[in-house]
């Protein structure tokens, strides 16, 4: 019987309470699985999973992996554990023999592959730590095999082992300066821009004493009716009972912008909704865009990051309320905007944008330099060499490593690391494209979903692509220009 939680009635160590707030048990795990019972009908029917039933099975997964603890069953986060235990496990049983070795260094790459993609298929898909745990455990585990195995072999010479540390070293700081802040844009909403978008908005009280008379002078810009009240206004002194922390011509300026600039508020704007039937939205609209701040697809000629919506481009974020500044993106997994946003790597578990792209791709470089010299040492180690050219060392002939345990899991550990790197080589690959035309992975994404690309990688009307010496001085400087040219938000 499955009862409901009561507050009241602790929990034993074998017992939890599951997302639907029923009182279970551990060993009632596999019992009333409706979700699965499903999924396993629609795969002997050989019928299609729906991306809802892959959430339902996956999300009874993860609630149902418990482990007895005192108050009640813990949940066990399947993203890290997971990984922690697959890693070392496949690698372990590929030194059996040459061809299992094969088939789970090919089977393993397209696992992690197809899950990616179930992870990116599904409705409600939250920020996993799971591609980060298995990054991490793979290159923990290939460091101690190293570390413990290789070298006990006795033929890597002191300086090549210091030089293998201090790069893993250098990789593991670069990692952790991308985890930092990658440029989150502060929340910091225009009003007007979420009235538009049909958000409240925050609202400044303004006092009977800060209205103003206006008049009209155009349709986008109205001033105030007599000189006298702006300079009262100027002149008043300075204290935080009446300015709020803001000097006072500051807080004139923000005035005039959230109340004498909205036309809905003025009289013209009320005989323009009562006499000639516009709605508040159309004259905001028509306002903003006489000032320039809203940009209409067919006007819009350059590569721009941000996505449009109703044939306009999205220049504020309903979901982080907030102004989307030019070559910035909305991350769907971390749920908050970027500033020269290119991607969200899986692998680190974080965006790359302004603030840490530099320290990704140099992580990027010594991930690959890293794993392809260790490698080169260990299959050096276990396999016949031949010296080449009088000073470079390759491994000949490897038909001996499985004579022995170690030299398996050795050999085997370093062709997972090569393949590794031989991936990784793709992506250094694609940023070093991307960087020589000062375009991000956002801006390359929109653009070609506008068909301004070329073979998918090369963008037309890019405004700020100047020269390939000049693109990367300013990438690796850090001054990378973050607009679209004069008059563009």
């Amino acid at each position: 019987m499955v009862r409901r939680s009561k507050d009241d009635d602790p929990l034993c160590c074998c017992e939890f309470v599951n997302q639907s707030g029923e009182r279970r048990h551990i060993l009632q795990c596999c019992c009333d699985c409706e979700a699965v019972d499903s999924a396993c009908d629609r795969l002997l029917k050989c019928e299609k999973l729906p991306i809802h039933a892959i959430d339902s099975v996956l999300d009874t997964m993860f609630d149902r992996c418990r482990l007895p603890w005192i108050g009640g069953a813990i949940q066990v986060n399947l993203d890290v554990f997971l990984p922690v235990a697959v890693v070392p496990f496949s690698l372990i049983i590929a030194c059996i023999h040459a061809y299992v070795a094969v088939l789970v260094l090919t089977l393993m790459p397209l696992s992690m592959y197809l899950f990616y993609r179930t992870w990116q298929k599904r409705t409600n898909r939250k920020r996993t730590q799971f591609f980060f745990s298995w990054a991490v455990t793979s290159m923990v585990f290939s460091f101690h095999v190293f570390e413990i195995m290789a070298l006990g072999l006795r033929k890597i010479l002191l300086w090549e082992n210091l030089l293998v540390v201090t790069l893993t070293a250098a990789l593991a700081y670069m990692v952790y300066l991308t985890k930092q802040n990658p440029g989150f844009l502060a929340i910091v909403p225009h009003p007007k821009h979420a009235q538009l978008n049909g958000q409240a908005g925050p609202t400044r009280t303004v006092t009977q004493e800060h209205k103003h008379k206006h008049k009209h002078s155009d349709l986008g810009d109205y001033e105030s009716s007599t000189k006298s009240e702006q300079q009262t206004q100027q002149n008043q002194s300075y204290s935080p009972s009446n300015t709020q922390g803001e000097i006072p011509h500051q807080r004139n300026k923000d005035h005039k912008v959230n109340i004498a600039s909205d036309i809905t508020q003025h009289p013209v704007g009320d005989m323009l909704m009562n006499n000639f039937g516009f709605h508040e939205e159309e004259l905001r609209e028509k306002q903003l865009e006489m000032k320039g701040e809203i940009i209409y697809q067919e006007k819009c000629t350059w590569v721009d990051a941000r996505p449009f919506r109703d044939g306009k481009l999205v220049t504020f974020c309903n979901t982080c309320n907030v102004k989307k500044t030019p070559r910035s993106g909305h991350c769907t997994v971390c749920n908050v905007c970027v500033q020269g946003r290119d991607h969200h790597c899986v692998w680190i578990d974080t965006c790359i944008g302004v603030n840490n792209h530099r320290a990704f791709l140099l992580a990027m470089f010594l991930f690959i330099i890293t794993g392809i010299y260790g490698a080169h040492l260990s299959l050096t180690s276990v396999c016949t060499p031949e010296m080449y050219l009088d000073w470079f060392l390759w491994p000949n002939d490897c038909r001996f490593v499985y004579s022995d345990n170690i030299n398996a899991i050795v050999f085997v550990t370093a062709m997972y690391s090569i393949i590794a790197c031989s991936i990784m080589c793709f992506s250094l690959f694609h940023q070093f494209i991307l960087i020589s035309q000062n375009l991000t992975g956002q801006e390359q994404h929109m653009a070609a979903y506008r068909g301004l690309t070329t073979c998918g990688l090369f963008a037309s009307n890019n405004v700020n692509n100047h020269s390939f010496y000049r693109n990367w001085r300013d990438f690796l400087q850090n001054r990378r220009n973050q607009a679209y040219g004069p008059g563009v938000l």
